[in-house]
């Protein structure tokens, strides 16, 4: 999963929308999507980039997926809605039938999230994050987590190639990245080694 955040992005929307485009010519993957992260905005301004990343996402064989909202994901044609943990309580049913996966941090969470009926969860903060305050959760952490989820398990948070065989040692079934990837030039090309280096570890 390559997460774009626009608050990494610094808010530059022409930028945002570039890496989303960019990200539209990654190799077609049943394993593969791509997950776009707005927060700290009005509505307004979340649906305007829903629709505009939607259309800049032309590649319609890797998942585009939405966070935090399913009404954005379900009006602007998304194929998944991602929730943060904080969501999580006050959800209820999942009515859609879109790809629902959640943020945790915790075991508790981890517990909510089957009981929502998720698709997936992601964990972490495996390794701190290069570009913002977060404590490291560890690959014991990761771990823990895989070893009582029946769901997939994604380890995200300072992903890198070097990252990948102890992350899947520790039972992860995939990996989600956002600055390794959003913030290099050539973000399909990075995703691209990422995958080898991961298909090399079967």
């Amino acid at each position: 999963m390559v997460v774009v955040d626009f608050d990494y992005l610094a808010r530059d929307r022409g930028l945002f929308l570039e890496r989303v485009a960019e990200l539209s010519q990654l190799p077609s993957r049943t394993d593969l999507c791509v997950q776009l992260r707005i927060r700290n905005e009005t509505l307004e301004v979340k649906e305007q980039l829903a629709e505009q990343g939607r259309e800049a996402f032309r590649n319609e064989t890797v998942p585009l997926i939405w966070n935090g909202d399913v009404e954005i994901a379900q009006k602007f044609g998304f194929q998944g809605c991602h929730y943060p943990e904080s969501k999580l309580a006050k959800l209820g049913c999942l009515k859609s039938d879109l790809m629902h996966g959640a943020s945790i941090h915790n075991e508790e969470a981890l517990n909510l999230a089957h009981s929502l009926g998720m698709h997936y969860v992601v964990y972490g903060s495996v390794f701190a994050p290069s570009w913002k305050d977060v404590r490291a959760q560890g690959l014991s952490g990761l771990q823990s987590i895989s070893r009582l989820s029946k769901l997939p398990v994604l380890a995200i948070g300072g992903i890198q190639a070097i990252h990948l065989k102890a992350i899947r040692e520790a039972g992860a079934s995939g990996f989600a990245c956002l600055s390794s990837v959003v913030g290099h030039d050539d973000p399909c090309g990075v995703v691209q080694k990422l995958i080898e280096v991961w298909d090399g570890l079967v």
